[in-house]
């Protein structure tokens, strides 16, 4: 019975805590992608639901609806060049793989701190699944995605690549 209290509590602390962590650094990467290629606001949507927590940072709009898992967008009016709308979708897995090596190398200073370590493999672990669920080109459906977008950033970038190499 212990054991699965354990489960339980990870299982519940990774949807409420640690994947939002994972998916919020995630849409970040877009964020400062945009914030150095638009004079637009940017808004940042963490989870999904009716109420949800606002807040402002400079140009940064975040909302967040609490325990509503690891789901997120970053909205930022298009960029008209086409290198940064791929870079702009390239920064989101790009900062998820850096938050996953930055905890796996901090899993050794923390090896006698049990909660920070656990609470940092379990993040090192939900930023690596995010990496990949967003780095590999596919559809979402409305459990992975959200119900927010329907393509990954992967998918996007490629349609991108291909659309460009289709215009030379």
């Amino acid at each position: 019975m212990d054991d699965l209290l354990k489960v339980l509590v990870t299982f519940i602390l990774i949807i409420t805590v640690y994947a939002p962590i994972a998916t919020f650094i995630h849409e970040l990467g877009h964020a400062f992608v945009a914030l150095f290629n638009t004079n637009k606001e940017i808004n940042i949507k963490l989870g999904k639901g009716t109420r949800s927590l606002n807040m402002t940072l400079g140009r940064i709009k975040v909302m967040i609806y609490p325990f509503s898992g690891w789901s997120g967008i970053t909205y930022v009016e298009h960029f008209k060049n086409l290198n940064y709308k791929i870079i702009f979708y390239l920064s989101g897995p790009i900062f998820s793989i850096v938050l996953s090596l930055t905890c796996y190398k901090l899993l050794d200073m923390t090896s006698n701190m049990y909660i920070l370590n656990y609470s940092l493999k379990q993040i090192m672990v939900c930023s690596l699944l995010q990496f990949l669920l967003t780095i590999i080109p596919m559809r979402y459906n409305n459990f992975t995605g959200g119900g927010y977008a329907t393509k990954s950033d992967g998918l996007r970038i490629m349609e991108l690549y291909l659309d460009k190499k289709r215009k030379h």
